[in-house]
């Protein structure tokens, strides 16, 4: 038994099969084959991680549960507990929804996992790692998240706003079963199931660089970005805009709205870090009270790259689903909420009339915001789940596109350093708007 355990991950691809099977002499609607595929995947994921080219395990103390411990029999991760993780879930959130027709929300958190799937592999482990690839991330980009985009575009008007809240809480609960609980925990205790060395050697190629240096072609660009990211959002305005004025779409006007809404929020941000610039240490000052470390902690250039391109992504979620008016109220609940930081608290806290950002927000983020609410509200189109499922993106925004980041990235020996024009940027601002006695 304890052999077959060690080598659970080498049975994921055969059992991969089975779902290839099914989709091939199976006659199922896209519900159904959009969950075998992600089933199939799913254990072709767990190979990835564990089998080729694996070495998954360390990666994952190390970077996800930022533990240092080298005796692996100490770990609460080991063949056992993660054959009990893995499995679990892929039976419980992959495979019953398949058998559960009538319970949509088992459908759609299957395929809002992808996405939690491809921020932990493409953002989180790559840019710890200082890496473009990580055990996990081929199947989340050709698998997981092209069946999940397409599924959704397709039948994302099956599901309300109580059923994607649901969904998360299926997808938390699941997790916390799977890969926290007190099962998974004690099945870690067993020491005979411990990774042995031959399994960390796999890790080896992907801790290379781990805190230590950038790769090269890699890190030249991914360095470019962190620290220029606003000024391909600049330039990214002017392409939305150009294609506007071009193409000229039929849409109806609370398209149009969260249309405006994104090209507001990249205005938004050329405002905080360009023109006039100097927001960056604003935040850590008046957010976070941090004076003595402003430059880089707790937010620094990393985190807050991912603070705002994170807001892109969500942003444009809500223009490819103009119709799910739940995100649409939840991105527009986003951007007034803008006003609270811009216009009051900074303000307040500097004893200044003006911060980087405040005009943007004014005059652009709130009236569209404001347009937005008016607009579906006089058409009579929102329902009680709308408004909740509104509120839940709400909650969600916050903590994935500026929480999280920060909090996850915050380190007071980072050497992603705020520059000094940013600095400079600060000072400048803020002397010159400061209100005057």
């Amino acid at each position: 038994m304890k052999t077959w355990i060690a080598k659970w991950y080498l049975f994921c691809p055969y059992i991969a099969s089975l779902f290839a099977l099914a989709l091939f002499f199976g006659n199922w609607d896209l519900r159904v084959q959009s969950l075998l595929i992600s089933g199939l995947f799913i254990q072709l994921h767990f190979f990835e991680e564990f089998g080729f080219p694996g070495g998954f395990p360390l990666i994952a103390m190390l970077v996800e549960l930022k533990s240092v411990e080298t005796d692996t029999s100490k770990w609460d991760l080991n063949h056992l507990s993660a054959f009990f993780g893995n499995q679990w879930f892929a039976v419980i959130v992959y495979l019953l929804p398949i058998f559960c027709p009538n319970i949509p929300f088992l459908t759609l958190a299957v395929m809002i996992f992808a996405f939690a799937e491809l921020a932990m592999h493409l953002f989180f482990f790559n840019l710890s790692l200082k890496k473009w690839y990580n055990p996990g991330l081929l199947t989340t980009l050709v698998g997981f998240v092209p069946v999940s985009v397409y599924y959704l575009a397709h039948d994302w008007n099956l599901y309300s706003g109580l059923d994607w809240f649901l969904a998360l809480i299926w997808i938390v609960l699941n997790y916390f079963i799977a890969f926290r609980s007190p099962i998974y925990k004690r099945l870690g205790r067993y020491s005979n199931y411990a990774f042995n060395d031959v399994d960390l050697s796999r890790s080896k190629p992907f801790l290379t660089h781990f805190r230590e240096t950038q790769f090269k072609l890699g890190g030249i660009i991914m360095s470019y970005f962190r620290n220029y990211w606003y000024r391909f959002g600049a330039i990214l305005f002017i392409i939305l805009a150009v294609t506007l004025l071009v193409f000229r779409p039929d849409w109806s006007m609370l398209h149009y709205l969260l249309y405006f809404n994104f090209m507001a929020l990249l205005a938004h941000q050329f405002e905080e870090y360009q023109f006039p610039g100097g927001a960056s240490p604003i935040i850590n000052y008046v957010v976070y009270d941090e004076e003595e470390l402003m430059d880089h902690f707790p937010g620094n250039t990393q985190s807050i790259m991912l603070v705002n391109t994170i807001a892109w992504l969500l942003y444009i979620a809500s223009i490819a689903f103009p119709q799910a008016y739940w995100l649409g109220l939840g991105v527009v609940f986003f951007s007034l909420t803008q006003l609270l930081g811009h216009g009051f608290q900074m303000n307040i806290k500097l004893k200044i009339w003006y911060n980087p950002g405040l005009a943007t927000t004014v005059f652009f983020l709130v009236p569209i915001a404001c347009a937005y609410i008016y607009q579906a509200s006089a058409e009579g189109i929102l329902t009680w789940g709308d408004w909740l499922g509104g509120f839940i993106v709400l909650i969600v925004c916050v903590l994935t596109s500026i929480i999280a980041p920060v909090q996850l990235l915050k380190d007071k020996e980072t050497n992603y350093i705020i520059s000094p024009w940013q600095m400079d940027r600060f000072h400048k601002v803020i002397n010159f708007v400061r209100l005057k006695k």
